[in-house]
Parts: C-alpha cells; structure tokens; sequence
C-alpha cells in the first residue's frame, strides 16, 4: 500500500490503535518506516522505507511522498482492502502498486489503467475493484465496464461506490455486463481525515 493510519495497522495485525502507534513508533526509529503528515487536519500516515520493504521481502520499492491531492483515496483504498479481506478469509489483497509490477498472474490487457487493488479469492478468482469517491456520472463506471469486457484481465471487476444513492443508479447502468457488480460501501472515519476512537 502507499501508506496506513496506525489505527489501519493496528487492525490488520490485531492490535489497539494506541498499541499500534507506539510499534510503528519502534519501526519508524529503526528506520523500516516512514512518516508523513501532509495535511494538519488528517492522522500521521506511516509508508514504508526502501529497507522496511527488503526487510518485508518485497522488492517494490519505497512508496514516493505523499500527494496531499491523493490522500483521501490512499487512505479509504486501505479501509476497503481491509474490509474485504475481512469478509473473505483466506482471501489475499494485491495492491495497485504491485498489479503496476505485474502481480498476481501479470494479465493486466493493454489499457494503461489499473483498478485501485485486486482481491484474490481463495478458489483462485482474481476480482479487480475499484473505488469511486464521487459517485457522479457514469462515464468511469462505463470504461471500466468496457474494459473488463474487452481485456478479460481479471475473473470479474466490483465497483465500489461510497453513496448509496449513486449505487443504484448506477448498477442499473452496469447491468449489461455481468463482469462488474456495483457495491455500496460506507465511507469510513479515518477515509475522511478522522481517528476512530481508541
């Protein structure tokens, strides 16, 4: 991922918000993390080092900084990664950061474009999401369906919508391919710039 809230990583290892600040507190001493605040009003977000990832034994490299522009996506692209995993044990998140290195089968088709992640499923499905903030028009929902259509890169696609409203709308919109279904999903506190209580 680019980076997480401690509170995220306190819930993808299983500990208190507060218990996971002081570890990445640690971490980031050793040099393994990083720590960027680009926005006063959002939590610390902690990235990993170019050693925190040889140490991981990844070989992506460090995450760049952080565009302020982009933080809200980084962040809710973590809440859901986190959601889903959570729904489907045994399932595993690609990130889009490894599906740009050729992740996770490596048949990504020929648009340049990637979704924001992958989830595979422990039957071997490789369903691509994408997250969509706005919940405007349906011109990106359209792309996306057309695509998945045309590549075949992944088993299926879920977009994820964060207003319930635009959700209805537009999986009548997405109807004519049954590839991509349209899921409601609410946005998270921390997505928004706020701490969960601890």
């Amino acid at each position: 991922m680019w980076c997480a809230t401690a509170a995220q990583v306190g819930r993808c290892s299983g500990l208190r918000p507060s218990a996971a600040a002081r570890r990445c507190r640690l971490l980031r001493g050793a040099g393994l993390l990083g720590f960027q605040r680009p926005l006063r009003a959002w939590p610390g977000l902690f990235t990993a080092t170019a050693r925190g990832c040889r140490l991981a034994g990844s070989d992506l490299p460090a995450p760049p900084a952080l565009d302020p522009a982009s933080l809200g996506r980084r962040v809710a692209t973590v809440a859901l990664a986190l959601d889903l995993l959570a729904g489907v044990p045994g399932a595993v998140w690609l990130s889009q950061r490894e599906l740009r290195r050729g992740r996770g089968g490596g048949r990504q088709g020929s648009d340049p474009a990637l979704p924001d992640g992958a989830l595979l499923l422990p039957d071997g499905r490789r369903i691509a999401i994408e997250l969509d903030l706005r919940g405007g028009g349906s011109a990106r929902l359209l792309r996306v369906c057309r695509f998945h259509a045309r590549h075949r890169a992944f088993d299926a696609a879920r977009y994820v919508v964060v207003r319930a409203a635009a959700a209805e709308r537009l999986a009548r919109a997405a109807a004519a391919y049954p590839l991509v279904t349209v899921q409601f999903w609410p946005l998270p506190p921390e997505a928004m710039g706020r701490a969960p209580q601890r």
